[in-house]
């Protein structure tokens, strides 16, 4: 039906962050083997990956209610703050084999799904109608735009450093955060 449609075309342009962060995973996880055990890093990619979709799972729910109890503004940063916390266990590490590996990723894709859940919640619920649907076209596009850069750009970031690409999107997440506050004291005190 045409409700599908539409709710599949959003979950397309929202889930581009953990498309992002899935092909980091995979860039990052090939950095560790030699080329005899590529097959070695996709398996342990693959694991990284669906570990970044349980944590979506758990997490969901956990946001909703929150969404329903706290302040708005203190979940957006709850959730970049996550993902900026998973980024910096990942940085911080040198083996892909360490436990705080799983740790790092869950808790990056706990952040990406609270963000995810969030925004979606907040343009829906804040938004005038008459808007909405542009906005979240604008939201799909640069989801896109997020997803053609990482397929050019992450492998020249990986050549330069295993950890760069995480160590933008942690800069992105930091800039979030300031941004969030610094608009949510000078405008949208009700959010």
């Amino acid at each position: 039906s045409e409700m599908c449609i539409r709710d599949r075309r959003r979950v397309h342009g929202e889930g581009s962050e953990v498309y992002i962060i899935s092909t980091f995973v995979v860039m990052w996880a090939k950095t560790f083997y030699d080329k005899a055990h590529q097959s070695d890093a996709d398996q342990r990619a693959s694991v990284l990956t669906t570990l970044i979709y349980s944590s979506v799972l758990f997490f969901s729910l956990l946001i909703g209610i929150a969404l329903d109890r706290f302040k708005r503004i203190y979940i957006v940063v709850l959730n970049y703050a996550l993902m900026g916390i998973g980024c910096a266990i990942i940085i911080a590490l040198d083996d892909i084999r360490n436990v705080l590996c799983y740790f790092g990723f869950f808790i990056l894709g706990s952040g990406i799904a609270g963000e995810l859940i969030t925004l979606s919640y907040l343009r829906y619920k804040h938004t005038q109608g008459s808007v909405r649907g542009k906005l979240y076209a604008l939201n799909a596009i640069v989801g896109a735009i997020g997803g053609l850069l990482v397929n050019f750009l992450s492998s020249y970031f990986f050549h330069v450093n295993r950890n760069m690409p995480f160590i933008i999107f942690s800069g992105f997440v930091g800039l979030a955060i300031v941004l969030c506050l610094c608009l949510y004291k000078k405008y949208v005190k009700h959010v």
